[in-house]
């Protein structure tokens, strides 16, 4: 039943024995620090309706899918369970979205590597995918900048390219049919069978999670707000004024577009989750020939179960499409099948390593290993053989994926990371130092720690320092016991390429800890260490079944864990699985400003109206397109809105007309919310309110608005008084001086006050007012508005000029003034721009405060 492995033959016996005694003893330990660590006295499910129901699901699962491996059902008939349960939740468009983008991957970069000179024969490979899906990527970025992003095109251009592709490579004889020949085996060691029934679990409970509606905040306000403002505006605008992130590199969301405009949310969220299963069936194939496909099976079953791995998929982050090219970047060095004279690998590593950086700037710290360990491949001749021709063409091919966003960053604000590193290049468009005052740019002060030799222990053990998590154990115990068990295992039998690789993730997590100690920024590497641990397994005295023993308490741990990667895997409950109804509830109940948005999207009547969202989560995607909320993402509006006194500047300031708001949290500006907003509609305890134009402009800054008794304290230069108001000409202007009171950051407190010095120099700081003119003007005729503001010294900043037509109809003309920050005085002049009079009967200049 249970069956040798080479690790078995190749070793003396007593090096086996002790590194299973090793393997053993770093379970023990870390076991005994769990427990040190309280992680069986807290609570991980708040409420036990929850817990049971995870708990019928996980173990009636397994013994399910355990029976029918034993009595040989094969693994891929099982996997039909998990899709029809999503199907049934989801419906089939996201599935079949999902399936197209890649196939349409696959096609598209087999064709691509063909074209490249490369020899590999076989055409539905992963390596292809990543191929495919960094040209799809690619070409998405670029269509993004015009108008023309459609549902349609996206189908049948991918389609095109596919067709296209797969033709050629038939007319060749390249073509080849999909075969994956380990899942369809019936006979099995019972081994096999208890880590494909863990790994089946682990499949259906992606499944579930991914059917979850988007809780996530990055996913609703960067990630999945990118392809539904595509889709709304036919194009992403890169408008820093609207997002300050809008710059950023987005491989990997440009990747979410094409599902997304086929079958909405769900299709972005399936893809995202099948990046994971990629890379779990990337790692079993890497290991199938080196360890046998029993222990192999180890790798989809840890990392499926993994609770930092629900974190990727309850929501849309980047970090597994990133992980998913790093690992096939590996796998690149790792084969040596393709003779060191093939052509095109150069360029293919580039094309994986380029997409990789345009996916995330932390893309950049794996190219000098990738660099470094292709040159030697290269000289013993496992890579292809290293020529100034080849090496040209790969960094060139490296540069057409990897530059284009940080092209266009440069371009639109003059720093190519923008918003990161802006104390470097300083551009304009943002804060220069940090956001939390400390100099160090996004850097949060509670994720900063000490990178020491107690790295792997603290992230493990303590991972509630490490992420959002609200109980520790987000990484189970699986690297406590797996990376040093590699280590020791690699440097024994003097695997160097392994102990390098090793070496090169733990580089990679240090250099991520030393800016930000956040999990999830380290998990591209984290398939590695699993990879690389379950390799050191097969060197284990009976490594079979020791193995498949240690893998299965570490499953098992990982399962009790389970909620605490993700929060709203806290709520889990069975109706999720099959009601609609639940999920929608579950959103209504975790994101009712999600919600609210929806809802306003669907109203004509409050289309083209501008959105403001206050003290909520800054849920975009759900909103339409130019919505505000004083979050950092919407950098125009909450620079400046941090030095405002009341709501009613801020709102002024970008015009809004709808303000979406929390009641009953405690939300410190809620009564004057209420008092300026008449109530649209409820959802749970977030509010939609139309703003009264009337409660905003209230502090009066024109003496005598009315121009009575002679038009006291107006200056008129030679305009007459008439009964009704004051005619003016051209060269007769009224005018009028006006002074204003200057921010006082003493009255603040003092790290308020220190973040408004740092922005105040490199914000565009403005006040918003609004001019009001009534005036008797025949048609005809015409008038102008002269506003001169002068600073402290009486230097002028800036003037506003402005010209009203006269019509029949004419009466009042109001219309919004943005006064510089710095302006102390100004001077208003009202005349006719010409020598004939118009009559002004009243003038009006208020701010909100």
């Amino acid at each position: 039943m249970f069956v040798a492995t080479r690790g078995d033959i190749e070793q003396p016996a007593w090096k086996a024995w002790f590194f299973l005694a090793s393997a053993v003893l770093l379970l023990a330990c870390a076991i005994y620090g769990t427990a040190a660590a309280g992680w069986w006295g807290g609570k991980v499910w708040p409420i036990q309706a929850n817990r049971d129901a995870f708990a019928i699901l996980a173990v009636g699962s397994f013994l399910l899918y355990f029976a029918s491996l034993y009595f040989g059902l094969p693994i891929c008939a099982l996997l039909i369970l998990p899709v029809a349960l999503y199907i049934g939740v989801s419906g089939l468009a996201p599935l079949v979205a999902v399936i197209w983008i890649w196939a349409c991957s696959v096609l598209i970069g087999a064709g691509v590597t063909a074209l490249l000179g490369d020899k590999d024969s076989a055409t539905w490979t992963l390596r292809n995918a990543a191929v495919g899906f960094a040209v799809i990527g690619t070409l998405v970025a670029m269509l993004a900048h015009l108008p023309v992003n459609i549902p349609s095109l996206y189908f049948v251009l991918f389609s095109l390219l596919a067709i296209v592709a797969a033709w050629r490579l038939k007319r060749v004889g390249r073509f080849t049919r999909l075969a994956w020949p380990s899942f369809t085996r019936t006979q099995r060691p019972l081994a096999e069978n208890l880590l494909a029934a863990i790994t089946l679990v682990g499949f259906t409970l992606v499944m579930a999670v991914t059917t979850f509606p988007e809780l996530g905040y990055d996913a609703l306000a960067f990630h999945l707000n990118i392809p539904a403002k595509m889709l709304e505006t036919g194009m992403w605008r890169f408008d820093v004024k609207q997002y300050v992130w809008s710059v950023m590199p987005f491989g990997a969301d440009w990747l979410l577009v094409p599902p997304y405009f086929l079958a909405g949310e769900q299709g972005a969220r399936l893809l995202n989750s099948s990046f994971l299963l990629a890379i779990v069936l990337y790692g079993y194939r890497m290991l199938v020939p080196k360890i046998g496909p029993a222990l192999a099976m180890a790798v989809p079953a840890l990392l499926l179960t993994w609770p930092i791995s629900f974190l990727e998929m309850g929501s849309t982050f980047i970090e597994a499409p990133l992980a998913f090219f790093f690992l096939v970047s590996l796998g690149e060095l790792q084969t040596s099948d393709r003779a060191g004279v093939a052509k095109g690998r150069w360029m293919v590593l580039g094309a994986m390593a380029g997409f990789a950086c345009s996916i995330k700037l932390l893309g950049v710290l794996i190219i000098p290993f990738l660099l470094v360990g292709a040159l030697l491949r290269s000289r013993v001749g496992k890579f292809q053989q290293l020529t100034p021709a080849a090496f040209i063409l790969g960094f060139a091919v490296f540069l057409v994926f990897a530059l284009p966003p940080y092209v266009v960053a440069y371009l639109k604000t003059g720093n190519p990371v923008f918003p990161f590193y802006n104390s470097v290049f300083r551009s304009p468009d943002f804060i220069v130092g940090s956001m939390f005052g400390d100099g160090s740019d996004f850097s949060n002060p509670f994720y900063k720690k000490a990178v020491d030799l107690k790295l792997f222990w603290d992230m493990s053990i303590h991972s509630t320092g490490f992420g959002e998590f609200q109980s520790p154990g987000a990484l189970g115990v699986v690297l406590l016991v797996l990376f040093p068990l590699s280590l020791l295992v690699a440097a024994s039998t003097r695997r160097w390429w392994v102990l390098a690789t090793l070496l090169v993730a733990t580089a990679y997590v240090v250099l991520v800890f030393r800016n930000q100690a956040y999990l999830r920024y380290a998990f591209p590497v984290f398939p590695w260490l699993v990879i690389f641990g379950v390799w050191a397994l097969s060197r284990l005295r009976h490594s079979l079944f020791c193995g498949t023993v240690i893998v299965l308490i570490l499953c098992l741990i990982n399962l009790l864990r389970f909620p605490v990667g993700f929060w709203p895997l806290q709520q889990f409950d069975l109706n999720l699985l099959w009601k609609r109804d639940a999920n929608a509830a579950l959103l209504l109940r975790s994101k009712p400003e999600a919600v609210a948005g929806q809802i306003i999207s669907k109203m004509g009547n409050l289309k083209g109206k501008k959105i403001l969202i206050v003290g909520l989560d800054p849920v975009y995607s759900s909103f339409p397109d130019g919505t505000f909320a004083d979050a950092w993402h919407s950098w125009t509006y909450y620079a400046p809105s941090l030095k405002d006194r009341s709501m009613r500047t801020s709102i002024a300031r970008i015009g809004a007309e709808i303000v979406v708001h929390t009641v009953g949290r405690g939300y410190s500006r809620e009564a004057e919310l209420l008092d300026i907003t008449t109530e649209l509609f409820r959802i749970g305890d977030v509010r939609v309110g139309l703003v009264k134009p009337d409660a905003i402009y209230t502090q009066e800054h024109i003496v005598n608005v009315e121009l009575a008794n002679g038009a006291q304290n107006w200056q008129l230069n030679g305009a007459t008084i008439e009964a009704k108001g004051i005619a003016a000409s051209e060269s007769t202007p009224i005018t009028q001086t006006i002074e204003f009171k200057s921010i006082d950051l003493s009255v603040l407190q003092p790290d308020l006050a220190r973040l408004i010095r740092l922005i105040l120099p490199t914000t565009v700081n403005v006040d918003p007012l609004s001019l009001e003119i009534q005036t008797t003007c025949p048609a005809g005729h015409s008038f102008r508005s002269t506003i001169r503001w002068m600073g402290p010294s009486h230097n002028l900043i800036s003037e506003d000029v402005m010209a009203y037509p006269c019509g029949p109809d004419f009466g009042k003309s109001q219309h919004a003034i943005l006064k510089p920050g710095a302006a102390s005085s100004a001077t208003i002049s009202i005349a006719s721009t010409d020598q004939r009079p118009v009559t002004f009967n009243r003038i009006s200049l208020r701010s909100t405060e």
